[in-house]
């Protein structure tokens, strides 16, 4: 998944209001898809049942784990020596960016475990996944705050 279509994915899933659901679209891309039998009906033909849904926000965590691993180990790239007041910069901002989506994102699951709430094991499975994000999204906001510490340590 591209960077766009990540965070396009990110923000689709922070911004899923209760009573709705996820839809797929081409290419990967995630959409709000409303209530009401049309929209119903679509998902139908469309195989976007709840198990497609939580493999797709599944795979969505999986990427956001990878994007955070990245951007850790940039911190200590050029031999473990750090990097430029300027690149650390660039990454707290990409940082922060992510920590914002990522508790966006834990937010979002919960509308969509209200929306599933008469399924226990589809709830039980968004609730996993919400933890993993908001897990994340902590993750993301130590980064931050280390380089801000390292940027005023060293900065340049």
């Amino acid at each position: 998944m591209d960077c766009d279509g990540f965070a396009r994915n990110l923000r689709v899933v922070a911004s899923v209001p209760a009573g709705c659901r996820l839809g797929h679209g081409a290419g990967g891309s995630l959409y709000v898809s409303g209530p009401g039998f049309l929209e119903n009906a679509r998902r139908f033909l469309g195989n976007e049942g709840r198990e497609r849904t939580c493999a797709t926000v599944a795979t969505l965590l999986t990427a956001a784990r990878e994007r955070l691993a990245d951007m850790e180990a940039s911190r200590w790239a050029e031999g473990g020596g750090g990097t430029s007041c300027k690149e650390r910069r660039e990454l707290e901002g990409r940082a922060r960016q992510l920590a914002e989506a990522l508790a966006d994102c834990s937010r979002g699951l919960e509308s969509l475990q209200a929306t599933y709430a008469t399924d226990a094991s589809t709830v039980a499975h968004l609730e996993v996944l919400g933890k993993g994000f908001a897990v994340l999204g902590a993750r993301a906001e130590g980064l931050v705050r280390a380089l801000t510490a390292q940027d005023r340590l060293f900065g340049d």
